[in-house]
This record gives structure tokens, sequence and C-alpha cells, in this order.
């Protein structure tokens, strides 16, 4: 995977969700227990990002643990794009370098995602 820059370019080179990923889940899980998976995601994303942006005034450990869950979960779906930039932002946090525009980069990158997820499961069938 590329590096992933934040906020100075493109966040991240690649595809925006792993197909062959989520097909292998899908096989794994089901498309009803797929569609519930990413039905948790989306409602869990969103106000990650949210806390994360609001964290100026709660501090850097917001940021890490938001950023640290987020990665997590969007690899946990496929989403590697989001997953490699939240990451990167929890390792910037870390080091003391994360620039604190970062979470716009993660609200694109969550929004091309559910784009993409949406565009599966109605390839699918699995719209709930």
């Amino acid at each position: 995977m590329a590096n992933v820059p934040i906020v100075d370019g493109p966040v991240v080179d690649g595809p925006v969700l792993d197909l062959a990923f989520l097909d292998t889940l899908a096989a794994d899980l089901g498309d009803d227990g797929t569609a519930e998976v990413v039905r948790i995601f989306l409602e869990d994303a969103p106000p990650r990002i949210v806390r994360m942006r609001d964290a100026s005034c709660q501090g850097d450990t917001v940021v890490r643990r938001e950023a640290h869950a987020l990665s997590g979960s969007a690899h946990a779906i496929g989403l590697v794009r989001l997953g490699e930039a939240a990451s990167a932002l929890q390792r910037a946090t870390e080091a003391g370098t994360a620039d604190p525009a970062a979470s716009a980069d993660l609200a694109v990158l969550l929004r091309q995602g559910v784009t993409a997820l949406q565009a599966w499961l109605a390839a699918r069938g699995a719209l709930t």
C-alpha cells in the first residue's frame, strides 16, 4: 500500500473497497450477515470522525483511540483506503505530528466508502 499523506495530497492510492475481501466475508457470513456488519459500521464510523474533529478540546488521546478503532473496523469490512488513512492518523498522533484537519480526509474517505459499500450491497441484492 502506498504511503498515506493526510491533507497535503491524495489520501491513499488504490481501491476504496477490497471487493475480494468483502466477497469472502459474504461467503462466510452470508449476504444478510454482511449487510448487518456494514450497517453496524455505518452507525459507528461517523460519530468516531466527529469525535476526532472535536478532539481539539479533548486531546490527542481521543484522536488516537478513535483513529485506531476506525482503522480496525474499516479494515474489517474491506474499506482499505479509510483504514489506512485512519491508521496513518493514529501513528501521526502518537508521534505528535498529526494535522488537526486530517479528520476531514477521513470524512471524505468515509463518504467514498459508503458509496462503494452501497453499490456492492445493491449488486448482491443485500440492501436492508
